[in-house]
């Protein structure tokens, strides 16, 4: 694929993400886009696919099971409206053999190269520091909708800003920043650990995609840090 194709089809894939999330924001859900994508955007590294992670679901699963149901149904027309293929992977889909998907979260739809995840987790904050490995603790700010920098501070004017989701490298930022000197974003060359209960093999997998990336790492550590 030729660096043009390749500029092209990022493109298509964030405006794909971009209006995905423009539907679900219109449902009144609340997500963050986040992880690998937003990573490789960061990096200028042609993203596979996006992930929309919701949240704040809660736990009545009375409740959430008609969510899912619900969102099922949207999301089976809406990419059947946009000729995309679509799967809903429930999260009772490998509950019985004790995996990760059942414990995390509710369930996955994936459209085209979209997957929207419904987490566990009540908050976007939440969201990310649930990740793995802070190599994918990346995320779009603009993508969340009711972010905190979408509304007037007037606390007189209650009218937010027209929810504009911009996934773009200008938008990505690196989570652990928000709450550590900029200086540590050089973690991101060590790989710091964030979950000790990573498998073995996500450990190995998550080791060499670091590898490959560290070029582009250093050079994304270095704009940030200005070293």
């Amino acid at each position: 694929m030729t660096s043009k194709s390749m500029f092209d089809d990022a493109e298509v894939l964030r405006c794909e993400a971009e209006d995905l999330c423009c539907l679900l924001q219109a449902t009144g859900l609340s997500f963050v886009v986040a992880g690998g994508g937003a990573r490789d955007t960061a990096l200028g590294v042609m993203p596979k696919d996006f992930d929309i992670v919701v949240f704040g679901w809660g736990n009545n699963t009375e409740q959430v099971a008609m969510r899912l149901d619900s969102l099922d149904g949207l999301l089976s027309d809406y990419a059947n409206e946009q000729g995309m293929a679509y799967t809903y992977l429930p999260s009772y889909h490998d509950a019985a053999e004790g995996g990760d998907f059942g414990s995390r979260l509710f369930g996955v739809y994936k459209i085209g190269r979209l997957d929207v995840i419904i987490s566990r987790c009540g908050t976007w904050s939440q969201v990310l520091a649930e990740f793995d490995f802070n190599l994918n603790q990346f995320y779009f700010p603009s993508s969340i909708p009711r972010y905190s920098g979408q509304y007037s501070r007037d606390p007189k004017d209650y009218m937010a800003y027209p929810y504009n989701p911009t996934l773009s490298a200008e938008d990505v930022q690196w989570y652990p920043a928000l709450s550590h000197p900029l200086s540590t974003y050089a973690e991101l060359l060590s790989l710091k650990t964030v979950r000790a209960d990573a498998s073995s093999g996500r450990t190995a997998y998550i080791q060499a995609k670091h590898k490959q990336l560290l070029p582009a790492i250093a050079k994304y550590v270095s704009s940030k840090t200005g070293v």
